[in-house]
């Protein structure tokens, strides 16, 4: 509880200081993702990762563009402003903080830790934290199915 707090504090700063919010319908409330009609579909599939934390905080510290990857808004046809903002995940590196991770290329980005990603630059901010917790999640869609990756970080 004191992580999911901490985080939604640190994701609500980083949301604001992008001139953006994570609101439902401009009412001032966050928006789970759970909250979203056909959002979590029940036949996504549940991967399990281990990941080692110091392999992790070098792979987020190396220089140069190694962890520049792309987010591109996805939009539905008919969906011009809605809450459930998606992402394609574009140009990952081998090596980077995303292969850790186990992201690929042409992924969506769905949800962290069930939220909806209100901006791409909150997404990058995830990254640079989630190290911290012992768990973590990503919501994608690969291929047309939907996966969640429950992260573990160990000290080995």
């Amino acid at each position: 509880m004191k992580k999911f707090f901490a985080l939604m504090l640190l994701l609500c700063f980083f949301s604001l200081s992008a001139c953006t919010t994570l609101t439902n319908s401009g009412d001032g409330t966050s928006v789970p993702i759970d909250n979203l009609r056909g959002a979590r579909p029940f036949d996504r599939r549940t991967i399990q990762v281990e990941v080692d934390r110091e392999q992790y905080r070098e792979a987020l510290a190396q220089e140069g563009s190694m962890n520049d990857a792309r987010l591109v808004q996805v939009f539905h046809r008919g969906e011009a402003d809605t809450e459930l903002k998606e992402y394609r995940l574009l140009d990952i590196r081998p090596g980077s903080v995303y292969d850790l991770l186990k992201l690929k290329q042409a992924d969506i980005l769905i949800a962290t830790d069930g939220y909806v990603v209100p901006v791409a630059s909150v997404f990058w901010n995830y990254l640079q934290l989630i190290s911290r917790f012992e768990k973590a999640s990503i919501e994608i869609r690969r291929g047309g199915t939907p996966i969640l990756y429950e992260y573990i970080f160990i000290d080995k």
